[in-house]
């Protein structure tokens, strides 16, 4: 059995790469397991105690969300993962000071690290800002859109003229997020694959090969990879909110703001809306320079989703 951490950032991807994955039945159901306010949902589709021992619902996860040929995965921002080793040091057993690398190996079979990021900070935090009030974080090509019903949390109406000190916040906060996964990758001596969203978008294929093949996933040579079902979410209306931030982006402080309030509930968001039944290049880290943050925004995401 093996394991693997998709690690990524908001609006990075991250939902097409885990879908494109869940598709081929080899690679684990990777989904936000370790996201610190799904843990109820998710123990009552397992089947577990809500208030259960977190070593029970680690081993529930691994049991409903591991692939008949061994793999799991799971779907981690920044915040989820210091969380997620947090509540790993203080099991009975742990050590308060072990490292983060040090208890995931020691809950997760043979962990592999993926890194996944943007380039692209300007239309990442467009994109952020605009799911944060539309909640809708992925749209299926084949769903309709807009009506907040079914998986979508519930939308908040875009105020009628943009803050741009919001998107500035959004951009430092994922600024910020990178820059820590690369300090954990640097420091940990872990060797992640990394994959940039821009070349990800470019070729899908290539990069599901790459990722079987640096988790050492044997395929089919006449198996036929998935086609990503997401559809592409930006649209005219980002590009005019891209040229209109870069306007102000200089010269606007961030502010910080959080809609979770404004909404009825939290549930973990998913590709086809019922259960999941359970089945039992490589390289340096890049120096963290994709901009320049908040370092007040290290230690959680503005909001979450």
């Amino acid at each position: 059995m093996k394991s693997y951490l998709l690690c990524t950032l908001p609006r990075s991807g991250s939902w097409l790469l885990a879908d494109l994955l869940e598709q081929t039945d080899l690679a684990g159901r990777p989904e936000e397991y370790f996201r610190p306010d799904h843990r109820v949902q998710w123990s009552k589709e397992w089947g577990i105690p809500v208030k259960g021992p977190y070593s029970q619902y680690i081993a529930a996860a691994l049991e409903h969300a591991t692939t008949a040929n061994g793999v799991f995965g799971v779907k981690l921002h920044w915040y989820q993962f210091e969380w997620f080793t947090g509540e790993l040091r203080s099991l009975p057993g742990g050590d308060p000071g072990a490292c983060a690398e040090a208890v995931v190996e020691q809950w997760l079979p043979h962990p592999h690290y993926i890194y996944l990021y943007r380039d692209d900070t300007v239309r990442q935090a467009i994109s952020y800002y605009r799911a944060t009030y539309s909640d809708q974080w992925f749209h299926l090509a084949e769903e309709d859109e807009g009506t907040g019903e079914g998986r979508f949390i519930r939308p908040i109406p875009m105020p009628d003229e943009p803050d741009w000190g919001h998107v500035r916040y959004l951009e430092n906060a994922v600024i910020d997020h990178d820059r820590r996964w690369t300090e954990f990758f640097n420091s940990s001596g872990v060797v992640p694959l990394e994959i940039c969203y821009e070349e990800m978008a470019e070729s899908c294929e290539k990069t599901l090969r790459d990722v079987f093949g640096f988790l050492g996933i044997p395929l089919d040579p006449d198996m036929t990879l998935p086609q990503p079902r997401l559809k592409k979410q930006a649209d005219e209306e980002t590009e005019r909110l891209v040229k209109e931030y870069l306007v102000h982006r200089d010269h606007v402080e961030p502010r910080p703001f959080n809609l979770r309030d404004q909404r009825q509930t939290i549930v973990p968001q998913r590709f086809g809306g019922q259960p999941r039944q359970g089945s039992g290049g490589q390289g340096n880290r890049r120096p963290g320079n994709r901009g320049q943050g908040n370092p007040q925004l290290r230690n959680q995401l503005p909001q979450l989703p």
